[in-house]
């Protein structure tokens, strides 16, 4: 039984991957709809990625110190709900400046996600299995991949862009 719930937590965490990929990947999806809405060149777009990827990586060491000092569930819990909300935000702004911004905290809180499938694959799997759980993880990134731009596509053409970044980013909780 002990081994079943192992792998049910790996599979969580897969999953948080899955979301956490799928969050940033929406983007690229929307990106026509946004740069015609708010009158974004393709170097316009190009500092919105480089927001997120700036605040990513910054974000990213900071994340693993507090996975490592409140614990992977609530850790990961902060990271899960500041990309969930960023992402949710997105669909709120209304300016390119907002628009950074949200991509940006998506970026910080996206972070948490590799550091905390390290901690998980270290806490809940013996070395011998660590590679089946980083694969695993892989999965959940790859998945992710997957379904953002038909999660994305779907939902923009029933309820517009901004209900997609709100729904998407709602599914982290």
């Amino acid at each position: 039984m002990l081994s079943k719930l192992r792998w049910l937590a790996i599979g969580v965490f897969a999953l948080a991957n899955a979301l956490n990929f799928r969050d940033r990947e929406i983007l690229a999806a929307l990106a026509p709809q946004l740069m015609r809405e708010f009158g974004i060149s393709a170097a316009g777009y190009g500092d919105v990625i480089l927001a997120f990827s700036l605040s990513y990586a910054l974000a990213a060491p900071l994340a693993g110190l507090l996975i490592d000092r409140i614990g992977l569930a609530a850790g990961s819990s902060v990271a899960v709900g500041v990309w969930s909300l960023a992402g949710m935000a997105t669909g709120w702004t209304s300016s390119l400046g907002g628009l950074t911004a949200c991509r940006a905290a998506v970026g910080m809180g996206g972070a948490g996600g590799v550091p905390a499938t390290g901690k998980a694959s270290a806490v809940y799997l013996p070395p011998r299995e660590r590679a089946l759980g980083s694969a695993v993880f892989q999965v959940g990134l790859t998945v992710g991949a997957i379904a953002s731009p038909v999660l994305a596509e779907t939902i923009s053409r029933l309820y517009g862009w901004r209900m997609t970044f709100v729904v998407i980013g709602a599914l982290g909780f």
